[in-house]
């Protein structure tokens, strides 16, 4: 740089860059006046105030390196120029005039890449069993928590994700997501049953919010007759589904005849049978 001359240099946003300004040695020591230093740098960043600076060599005054860390959050490329230019105050004015002898300008473009921006989202929550995608966007890199290198992943465990994406400029850019797993609602119809033929047996889901039954009603309980399969689905508070299944029972009801009704002399005896069951109750007690 202390022969002057024109550099560029490509950062990201948010990156550091030292700077430095061109030495004594690019101004010719046997000409008489002050040695300056003129700094002039112009941006397109909208936070960083373009402006002149004028240094004195022999007050020792900005003779180190500089270190900026421009922010670009414009969305597009911006430039930082700074033309550094060594003279001696020929006329003591104390800044750059036309009397002046000016050594080699020093020309230094800074592109500054605009931030990179990944979204995954607001916090979600899923049901247990569920499954929620993450996207990152489009990008050049992905590199995931989980180890996965792809745009989307999906998961299922509740926990912390984070991304780390590389743009096209190979800036890079993060972002977090937190997920949270709510538990299945748990609904119990009870051990199947059996009933009689004639009889009835009711059905209770216990508590929640919604309920949709195989036979199509929507109450907590139903009654049932028929034999066969039943179940239930219900949803809790979370939009949770939780479901069960119950199976009836129908026996047919036993047949016993005692014949045809009979007549008996005052004093015999007729003999009754019920047949062969594992109970009786005659009405006699």
């Amino acid at each position: 740089m202390e022969s002057g001359g024109l550099y560029y240099l490509n950062i990201c946003s948010g990156e550091e860059v030292t700077t430095s300004i061109p030495s004594t040695s690019s101004v010719n020591p046997s000409i008489c006046g002050e040695l300056r230093m003129q700094m002039v740098y112009t941006s397109t960043l909208p936070n960083i105030t373009s402006q002149t600076m004028d240094f004195s060599f022999a007050q020792g005054v900005f003779m180190g390196a500089q270190v900026i860390s421009p922010t670009n959050a414009t969305g597009i490329d911006q430039t930082i120029t700074f033309v550094n230019t060594p003279y001696y105050d020929a006329d003591n004015s104390l800044s750059f005039t036309a009397g002046d002898l000016a050594g080699y300008p020093v020309e230094f473009v800074l592109t500054v890449y605009p931030v990179t921006i990944v979204d995954l989202g607001a916090d979600a929550t899923i049901c247990d069993g569920g499954m929620y995608t993450l996207n990152a966007g489009m990008f050049d890199a992905y590199m995931w928590s989980t180890g996965e290198t792809t745009a989307t992943i999906d998961v299922i465990m509740a926990g912390m994700y984070s991304v780390e994406v590389t743009d096209g400029n190979g800036c890079m850019g993060m972002d977090e997501f937190e997920l949270f797993v709510n538990p299945l609602p748990i609904v119990d119809l009870g051990a199947d049953v059996a009933i009689c033929e004639g009889g009835m047996y009711t059905l209770d889901a216990g508590m929640f919010d919604a309920y949709l039954w195989s036979t199509g009603e929507t109450t907590m309980m139903i009654d049932v007759t028929v034999a066969g399969t039943y179940s239930v689905e219900v949803t809790d508070a979370n939009g949770c589904v939780g479901m069960d299944e119950f199976v009836l029972t129908v026996n047919p009801l036993p047949v016993v005849d005692l014949g045809a009704d009979m007549a008996i002399c005052e004093g015999n005896v007729y003999t009754l049978h019920g047949g062969m069951f594992a109970s009786f109750l005659w009405s006699t007690g």
